[in-house]
């Protein structure tokens, strides 16, 4: 009891418990970071790049497919697994590195008359600058993908950080046993947690992580939740720690309605892949449509029920529990009861289902919580009909006051489609709803290597550039 007592005691007056006994790399973290920046920054270049062709070999395979099977045994997609697999081999290419580190977003295309990345350049005769880790890097990985979180891993062990990452409970074996497979430098300076801030065995442990650690960059993903917890607990480090939040978001399709009638082979069999592309529950897959129409009390029906049999041929049963059903059944009786349109799958009932609105969402008015979230629904899309881009622009902006849409900030993704000059329009909507990304529908799961992670380059967040004026500059090698 006295020990209770004292550890209690010891906790609020230092605001951290004796944390080296439960992780001893924090004994040998500060060390780390200054053997990284000893470190030539090509070395772990060539290191990760070198992977690339290794995870093409039989033995690289052999890798991914424990990889692929301990995901699949934790509830993932099996089709988003492979997907997320066959993308990530990617991520190691020399090609796709180099776009990453030689990125205009980032500043750093001035590198890219060189041979091999440089750290430390002189611009002019009295302008250089050294490029210099952040330190100490923390990431809480999302659980709906693990491609951020492992290209996030990449990037700030390339740029000389020792990182630490908090896994969700989807990937904790997953990602320590597939760097720790790559018997490779990495593994030394990049520690995980595994820690569950709902446990209350993990709760202080984690809490005391997050004050009173000197962590340089928190980089964070996940929901609304997770992030008001970690914003929450990171206010009390007197560190002051960067916080790079990845905000949850969601994506969208905007279509020309006459550009339908010419096209809806190709864009009902384009959109059900990014409907069906890790259940909707990617940022990029579209989880509400608008159509752009002159004529918006004329139906929707074939292009509805067109794309309803291309979702059928992807379809996955997610074994959706009772209440689920009750509040989808619910949803869609509502939504004819406002005067929108509900069409089903005859294969699969309910559980593929589009609304076709006019003018507002079924959603628009409705705060009662009988409705599915977007992060419950599965194969669902509503399609609204609007006049014209300032009414879908409007309904865009209030998207995260909807109970469906809880926890969602703002639109990241729009997938469009239409002629040259109604693209040329999606570029002023993105604009004026602050999305991140406008792609087609290969860019769904796909990211380009040059753009930014929802408005943030992680070249620069996970590193330092120390300006270096005057005649000083020409002593830069």
């Amino acid at each position: 009891m006295i020990n209770f007592f004292l550890k209690k005691s010891l906790q609020k007056k230092n605001n951290k418990l004796p944390l080296d006994n439960k992780f001893p790399w924090l004994k040998i973290i500060d060390n780390q970071v200054d053997e990284l920046i000893d470190q030539d920054i090509n070395f772990r270049i060539d290191e990760i790049t070198n992977l690339y062709q290794h995870l093409l070999s039989a033995e690289g395979k052999n890798k991914l497919t424990k990889l692929y099977d301990e995901l699949v045994n934790f509830g993932y997609p099996e089709e988003a697994a492979k997907l997320e697999l066959d993308l990530l081999i990617k991520i190691f290419d020399k090609k796709v590195i180099n776009n990453l580190l030689y990125n205009p977003s980032a500043g750093l295309d001035v590198h890219k008359n060189e041979s091999k990345f440089i750290s430390d350049k002189m611009i002019t005769d009295s302008f250089g600058f050294l490029r210099s880790p952040k330190g100490k890097i923390l990431i809480v990985g999302s659980s709906n993908t693990l491609l951020p979180v492992i290209t996030s891993i990449i990037l700030s062990y390339i740029l000389g950080n020792v990182t630490v990452v908090q896994l969700s409970s989807i990937h904790i074996n997953s990602i320590p046993n597939f760097i720790k497979s790559l018997s490779l430098n990495i593994f030394k300076y990049v520690h995980f947690t595994k820690l569950n801030h709902n446990n209350i065995d993990d709760k202080d442990y984690l809490e005391s992580l997050l004050i009173s650690i000197k962590w340089n960059v928190v980089n964070l993903w996940g929901g609304d939740e997770a992030l008001k917890y970690y914003f929450g607990k990171l206010f009390k480090n007197t560190y002051r720690p960067r916080i790079v939040s990845m905000e949850p978001l969601t994506g969208i399709t905007i279509i020309d309605n006459s550009y339908i009638k010419e096209n809806q082979k190709k864009i009902t069999r384009e959109l059900s892949q990014s409907i069906s592309i890790m259940g909707q529950q990617l940022c990029s897959s579209p989880t509400i449509g608008f159509v752009i129409s002159d004529e918006i009390d004329l139906s929707l029906e074939s292009f509805c029920n067109d794309l309803i049999l291309n979702i059928e041929k992807k379809y996955i049963d997610n074994n959706v529990d009772e209440s689920n059903s009750i509040k989808l059944d619910r949803m869609l009786n509502n939504a004819m009861d406002s005067g929108s349109r509900v069409y089903r799958s005859k294969k699969f009932k309910n559980n593929i289902s589009v609304v076709e609105s006019i003018n507002n969402s079924i959603f628009i008015n409705n705060k009662a919580n009988n409705f599915l979230s977007i992060h419950q629904r599965r194969n669902f899309i509503e399609f609204i009909k609007v006049k014209n881009f300032d009414e879908a622009i409007k309904q865009i902006r209030l998207l995260p006051s909807q109970y469906s849409f809880k926890e969602i900030q703002k639109v990241q993704t729009i997938l469009p489609f239409g002629n040259d000059k109604f693209i040329k329009k999606i570029f002023n909507l993105a604009k004026k709803i602050g999305a991140y990304r406008i792609i087609d529908s290969e860019y769904t799961l796909l990211r380009h290597s040059m753009e930014p992670l929802d408005g943030y380059n992680l070249i620069n967040e996970f590193s330092t550039q120390i300006a270096v004026s005057g005649k000083n500059s020409n002593k830069i090698s």
